[in-house]
């Protein structure tokens, strides 16, 4: 029985998932001694899942000293609901089995649950960007993991996350321990507007490595903050900041700064949902306060789903915003008008010189029911003007391209809202001239004719 229980292990180890009369074929065994074998294993290891015939076998990975995790999820009122187990298999593949309905989660691509290396919908609480290095560096003082997380595994994913991840973009918890802390009450800082004091230190605390919060992504050096404002409602802030604006470089990430106000205030006024944001300048620094989308007033949460992770489970990661959108709807994941929005974010991003739109650059709210509503833009500004590593600014804008026919009506709808952008910064005597004036080079966007 030992050497029989054995070989059933080590079947289930080499075929993941697997029916009773599958085993029964590996291993030249009938299906009754198959079902006597399995009974006598630790029901802590053998795992299964569906019922009659659709019945499935796997055998449990340890994963930080556990064989099933717990995926919470915090509401917009900061309920906290068990949405699934998240079981690790043999193979490095992870099985979900869901406690709440969420027919989005599901895909024919991923039968029986099942899922390669790590579930796609949460992709995006791997760190990543400024804040995610900084993490990773803090997390590998402590556990057993690289201190680059881009060399991070699932496991190691996981093993932070249920230790450190009470506080992760998006609603998603991981593991009980981190569910008592993310619902502890927090003693909110505030009563009071945002003061310089308060901005420089969290300033000066990031760049000297100190922690500062959620480990939202992005390169730009930023910071989170929870802050009560004087009428006692609740803000969950994002913090993007300049350097010394002595120095030419920094000047040019204030106006960089500036830009993606801009930008933000003619999205919006166009009717296309943009972050909320303002500047304050402070200490010879110019911050970017703006409002995270993923958070609410009463303490809440609210799930989101990167393009990238998307791309990564049902399309291609090599390809445009405009490219993925129109995928997209065809394949029931967005509706015609979120797709045709997208495109034209696409042409005004690069009609204004962003050349940072990767599809990590831009989300989608993760509800239970199709289609996915996007989540408001953010980092929308010409970052084809950034400093370059050496110090040197540039100063010209890339050319863009004619759009394809089946995009000439966004495309026209972005040219006219670039227009107003070059015009707003050629008008606004705040940039600094070097910026202004390579927008003067190019002021007047190609048309699609």
């Amino acid at each position: 029985m030992i050497h029989r229980n054995q070989e059933a292990i080590t079947a289930l180890n080499r075929q993941g998932l697997t029916s009773a009369q599958e085993l029964s074929a590996v291993l030249n065994i009938s299906q009754p001694t198959v079902s006597r074998t399995l009974a006598t294993l630790p029901k802590s290891r053998l795992h299964r899942t569906g019922k009659g015939r659709a019945t499935r076998y796997g055998w449990r990975r340890d994963v930080a000293g556990k064989c099933a995790w717990p995926l919470y999820r915090l509401d917009e009122q900061g309920a906290a609901h068990l949405t699934a187990t998240l079981y690790p298999l043999a193979g490095r593949t992870w099985h979900l089995d869901l406690e709440e309905s969420w027919p989005s989660m599901m895909d024919p691509m991923f039968p029986n649950s099942l899922f390669p290396d790590w579930p796609w919908f949460l992709d995006d609480i791997r760190p990543g960007g400024f804040l995610g290095r900084l993490f990773a560096r803090m997390t590998a003082q402590q556990l057993p993991v690289p201190r680059d997380p881009r060399d991070w595994s699932a496991e190691h994913t996981l093993l932070a996350l249920s230790q450190f991840g009470a506080d992760l973009p998006g609603a998603w918890i991981l593991g009980e321990d981190m569910l008592a802390e993310a619902t502890a009450p927090l003693p909110l800082q505030g009563g009071h507007p945002l003061t310089d004091k308060e901005l420089r230190h969290r300033a000066e605390s990031v760049l000297e490595g100190q922690w500062p919060g959620s480990s939202a992504a992005g390169e730009q050096p930023k910071f989170t903050l929870e802050h009560r404002q004087p009428d006692g409602s609740r803000q969950s802030l994002l913090v993007k900041f300049s350097g010394d604006l002595a120095q030419p470089p920094q000047k040019r990430w204030a106006d960089l700064l500036r830009a993606e106000q801009l930008a933000n205030q003619i999205l919006d006024t166009a009717g296309i949902l943009a972050s909320k944001t303002r500047l304050h300048a402070a200490d010879n620094r110019l911050f970017l306060i703006s409002e995270r989308f993923d958070r609410t007033s009463a303490g809440g949460r609210r799930a989101w789903v990167s393009l990238h992770a998307l791309n990564a489970a049902f399309g291609d990661i090599n390809r445009t915003w405009s490219a993925s959108a129109e995928d997209f709807q065809q394949q029931g994941w967005l509706s015609k008008q979120s797709a045709h929005n997208i495109s034209v974010l696409w042409w005004f991003g690069r009609l204004i010189g962003n050349t940072d739109m990767h599809d990590g650059n831009f989300s989608l709210f993760f509800t239970p029911e199709l289609p996915l509503k996007p989540t408001p833009v953010y980092d929308m500004c010409p970052m084809a003007l950034a400093p370059r590593a050496d110090g040197t600014l540039p100063e010209s804008l890339p050319p863009v391209p004619h759009p394809p026919p089946a995009q000439k009506q966004a495309f026209e709808t972005a040219r006219t809202l670039s227009q107003q952008f070059h015009d707003g910064i050629l008008n606004d005597t705040s940039y600094s001239r070097n910026f202004r004036e390579a927008f003067r080079m190019d002021r007047r966007p190609r048309s699609s004719n």
